[in-house]
């Protein structure tokens, strides 16, 4: 091989090179970012505080079900 097809490799490297690089430091930033918004006690107590919330919502909503489906059941019934 000669020098002049290894010097025409070295910028492409560099290419390939900046851009693992910029992959990656993008990477580690996101994962350093979440990690410290999953340690945060605000973010904890919002989540818990959603989460109940839900768990109430889904339960109306299985009452609601239970209702609708006696009420299909009493229209059905009706000759």
């Amino acid at each position: 091989m000669d020098a002049g097809a290894i010097f025409s490799l070295i910028p492409a490297f560099a290419v390939g090179g900046g851009i693992l690089y910029a992959i990656l430091n993008s990477y580690w930033n996101a994962k350093t970012k979440w990690t410290g918004a999953s340690s945060s006690t605000e973010l904890r107590a919002a989540l818990d505080a959603n989460t109940a919330s839900n768990t109430a919502v889904v339960a109306r909503l299985g009452e609601l079900d239970q209702r609708l489906s006696s009420v299909e059941k009493t229209l059905t019934d009706i000759p």
